[in-house]
This record gives C-alpha cells, sequence and structure tokens, in this order.
C-alpha cells in the first residue's frame, strides 16, 4: 500500500508555520497538565502501545463513571506514551497538515473533450464520496448507508493513491500541484485514471455482483477533493458534520491507532490545531470546486435518524420509501451510537480555554456557537 507520506509529499503547496508544526509535534517528554511523561518510567526496549492503551481504556471508564478531570488526566498520559510508539511517523502527519494549511487551490478544470463513461461498469459513472474528520459520525453514516441492498461502503486507501501517482508519473515535475497536474490531462488520460480507480476498489467485493451504488469512505478523501472534482465532476459527495469541540474531545479520549497512512496528531492542543487546519481547507476548496454537496449534520443523524437518512438517500439518488422497508434495525442502531451523547464536551469545558480560540471559527460557521 502507498503510504500517505508518499502521496502527499507532491501535495504541498506552502509550508505550515513552524508554530503550527510545534504543536502538532507536541511535547513529548516534558511535564504536562500537572504531571511527570509517564513514558519515562518505560524501558527503551519495551513497546509503549499496550501501557498506552491501558490508559486509554481507563480514561474511557473513567470518562463513563462521571470522573472528567480523571479521564483528561489519563488520556493526557496516553497522549504522551503514545508519541513514543514508532509507527507514529510525524513526518506522514506534518505532510498532511502542511497541505491543509497551504494557500487556497487554484481551480481546478476538467480537462478538454467529453469525458466517457467508465468502461469498468456499464451502469456507474462515479462513487458517493463521505468526508469527514475522524468522530464526526462516519462510523453510523457507514453502517446505516452499508445495511441497503445495493449499497457497498468501501474503505479502500490505496484506490486514489494509486490514481494520484499515475498522475504524478505523467506530468513534468515542475508542475507539482495537484491541480496544474490535472489541467495538463487530456480526456483519455482522464478516463484511464477513472479505471485505475475502479479496478483498486473493485478488489473490495471480488466474487460478488457489482454494486449499484459504491461509497468511498477513504479518510483522506478531503485532501483527494481535486482529483476527485477531475476523475467524476458528477459525483456526489456528503460532508459529515459534528460540533467540533465533540469531535476533538473524541479524537482525544478514543485515538486511532498508530498507523503511517493517518498519522493523526494524540495530544490535546496537537488535535485542535490539525482541525482548525481541515476545517479552513474544506472551506477553501468548497468555494472553489464546482461539485455537489451535502452537508450531514451528526446531531441530527441522531436527533431525527429517519428524516436525515430520507434526505441522504434522495440526494444519492435512492427511494426512502424502498429503503425504509429493510431497516428493520434502523433505530436500535442510532440507539447504539447515542451513547457518544452529544454536546459531551460540557463535561470538559474547563480543558477548552487552550483551544478555544483554535476551534472558534468553525464553531461559529457550522452554528454551533
Amino acid at each position: 500500500m502507498i503510504q500517505a507520506q508518499q502521496v502527499c509529499s507532491n501535495l504541498i503547496e506552502e509550508a505550515a508555520p513552524e508554530s503550527v508544526l510545534q504543536a502538532f509535534r507536541g511535547k513529548a517528554g516534558g511535564r504536562e497538565h500537572g504531571h511527570e511523561t509517564p513514558c519515562r518510567a518505560i524501558p527503551f526496549n519495551v513497546d509503549p502501545l499496550p501501557v498506552a492503551l491501558s490508559y486509554y481504556e481507563r480514561a474511557q471508564a473513567l470518562d463513563r463513571r462521571g470522573d472528567f478531570a480523571q479521564a483528561f488526566e489519563w488520556a493526557s498520559r496516553g497522549s504522551e506514551l503514545l508519541l513514543t510508539h514508532p509507527r507514529m511517523d510525524h513526518r506522514t502527519g506534518e505532510l498532511i497538515l502542511r497541505k491543509l494549511a497551504s494557500c487556497p487551490p487554484a481551480r481546478a478544470t476538467n480537462p478538454p473533450g467529453k469525458a466517457s463513461q467508465s468502461s469498468f461498469s456499464d451502469n456507474r459513472t462515479s462513487p458517493v464520496f463521505l468526508i469527514g474528520f475522524p468522530c464526526s459520525g462516519e462510523g453510523l453514516l457507514q453502517r446505516l448507508l452499508g445495511g441497503y441492498p445495493g449499497i457497498h461502503v468501501c474503505h479502500n486507501d490505496s484506490a486514489l493513491a494509486q490514481v494520484q501517482q499515475a498522475l504524478e508519473e505523467w506530468t513534468p515535475e515542475e508542475n507539482g500541484r495537484t491541480t496544474d497536474r490535472i489541467a495538463q490531462l487530456t480526456s483519455d488520460q482522464i478516463q484511464h485514471l477513472r479505471d485505475i480507480y475502479w479496478q483498486q476498489l473493485s478488489q473490495s467485493w471480488q466474487g460478488a455482483d457489482n454494486p449499484d451504488w459504491v461509497v468511498d469512505c477513504n479518510q483522506l478523501n478531503l485532501l483527494y477533493l481535486p482529483l476527485i472534482n477531475a476523475l467524476f465532476p458528477q459525483a456526489r459527495l456528503i460532508m459529515l458534520q459534528r460540533d467540533p469541540r465533540d469531535i476533538c474531545l473524541n479524537v482525544f479520549l478514543r485515538p486511532l491507532p498508530p498507523d503511517q497512512t493517518t498519522a493523526l496528531p494524540v495530544q490535546w492542543e496537537s488535535i485542535a490545531v490539525f482541525y482548525r487546519a481541515a476545517h479552513q481547507y474544506q472551506c477553501r476548496i468548497q468555494a472553489v470546486l464546482d461539485c455537489r454537496w451535502m452537508e450531514v449534520k451528526y446531531e441530527s443523524l441522531l436527533a431525527t435518524p429517519l428524516e436525515t437518512m430520507a434526505a441522504i438517500l434522495r440526494f444519492m439518488g435512492i427511494s426512502w420509501i424502498t429503503a425504509y422497508r429493510i431497516y428493520p434495525d434502523f433505530t436500535g442502531t442510532v440507539k447504539e451510537y447515542c451513547r457518544n451523547q452529544i454536546s459531551t464536551w460540557n463535561n470538559y469545558h474547563r480543558f477548552f480555554d487552550p483551544v478555544q480560540t483554535l476551534l472558534s471559527a468553525a464553531i461559529q460557521t457550522m452554528g454551533y456557537a
């Protein structure tokens, strides 16, 4: 699998401020949140991951018991220890962060000539792309969409990466920006890139009938938006939203395993820095690209699931009446996710003082003030 480190290296347009990168790297090895860094007590030859995960498990147990100050403390310890893990490759995350902090991309233009339908499928021209920050409600929406016959929810991280690699091989190195490379492509080359994408994606349903709808849930879809728009100008994009404070809190208490393909930060302030950069990039790119968007709030999916899913499926071109009949456990699925209640950040409000300024613009823009 091509790592995000390789994929993103040629997407950098402008270096992020050094202060931003320092915040992303964190301060492992120092005193923070009022306690000594626990990784000092771990021998250098011991894998820190199991110990760090045990800290997070304890933090989550304390959170369920309502001991929020201690939960935050143990999650802080876990984050500092997790930073010492060899798979926490900061270079990958910094490349992504530099991309998110870069100047607005140039307007992407589709190559001349009428784009033909993909030769891989006779009844499908583009997938639906799910775009959102981790812990923004993607897990619930993926389960609900995946329960509908004919919809295939795909997590293939290499499909767009392979397309990006082919794009870089075809265009001169001096045209390093993705939008500049796209502008040079012919319609035949665009068609070939589509075929690469579908061939990679189809590996996830080998041996089964081709699905009627494909939902691409790659966590790096936000970075690939200019490429997505060039390959699939008619694609539908579902933009997941959630209160930024709840997102940052959930990422902090329940981090993803160390993985060079995502390299999300784990420390409190660093998560807020990363989220702000992602939100700013999304706002810029929505203003530049001519795409079909639908914004879906996680809170709406929990509060009014039937109405919200009806709107999502209509956006995808699916009859809600038919869909409702095949969701026997629809309400139960939503109730299961309701354990992550709305506005849980209020339980940790005193810890938001250092990051409030970083999140304030996104909170205002999305209507969570």
